[in-house]
């Protein structure tokens, strides 16, 4: 069954996650050449970008702005399924119209995705394994997930988007050096279309991955979390019926 008030919240994750990835790819893009001050440049302005969207849409639809949050909030049964769809595509139109508004914006410098710091797409290290690019952005997003769950009965928007900002930049800086810390499908998915760098090994480093954590800190978040958080699992909520 559809929400009464679908339209809003995925309007609020449509500019939730327009904002985050506008945060990574113009910075990207206009910083192409600046080695590893741009890398530290866009890590920050990653997490400032996640940390704005929180601050703004927190209340409305959770911002989450990530695939890989909505899976973890579907899987601790925070959010529908039909809703959550509906928010990973949403979110996948977003990083579309940041990537492709960020391309226009630098056209008259060349047409290149090479020549444009290939539209801020992350890119793996060659010198690591298939596994360790996994593992990189599995436990960033385990990272990153697992503080979104945490925070949830945080009513402080303003402090929960200060601490799910800070760990989006540490998921980022621990994935950085291997897998290019990526820890978002929709934000690596546009770039890498856009880009024409869409390679079948990427697929499992970048889209696949981060569900991977996400259900790692779902896992988590059932064993830790207080009793009165476990009563909107899935499971526990089927049981509680047949009473």
């Amino acid at each position: 069954m559809i929400e009464k008030d679908l339209w809003r919240k995925l309007l609020a994750e449509f500019v939730g996650t327009f904002i985050l990835v506008s945060a990574i790819v113009f910075p990207a893009i206009a910083l192409r050449e600046a080695g590893l001050g741009a890398f530290l440049f866009i890590m920050f302005t990653a997490g400032l970008g996640y940390a704005i969207a929180v601050w703004m849409f927190r209340d409305i639809s959770g911002a989450h702005v990530n695939p890989a949050v909505t899976f973890g909030m579907m899987l601790i049964g925070k959010v529908k399924l039909l809703t959550g769809v509906f928010y990973w595509i949403v979110q996948l139109a977003a990083a579309f119209v940041a990537t492709w508004y960020a391309i226009a914006t630098f056209r008259l410098d060349t047409g290149s995705a090479s020549e444009l710091g290939n539209y801020g797409m992350a890119m793996p290290t060659p010198s690591y394994k298939d596994i360790q690019y996994m593992l990189a952005e599995a436990i960033g997003a385990f990272v990153l997930v697992g503080v979104v769950m945490f925070f949830l009965n945080l009513k402080d928007r303003y402090q929960a988007g200060l601490a799910i900002g800070a760990a989006f930049l540490v998921a980022i800086v621990m994935a950085v050096p291997v897998s290019g810390g990526a820890i978002n499908p929709a934000r690596e998915f546009a770039p890498m279309i856009l880009a024409r760098g869409f390679k079948a090994v990427y697929l499992w480093y970048y889209l696949v991955a981060p569900f991977v954590g996400a259900a790692v800190a779902a896992i988590f978040y059932y064993i830790f979390a207080p009793d009165d958080a476990k009563l909107s699992l899935p499971k526990v909520q089927l049981a509680s019926r047949k009473k």
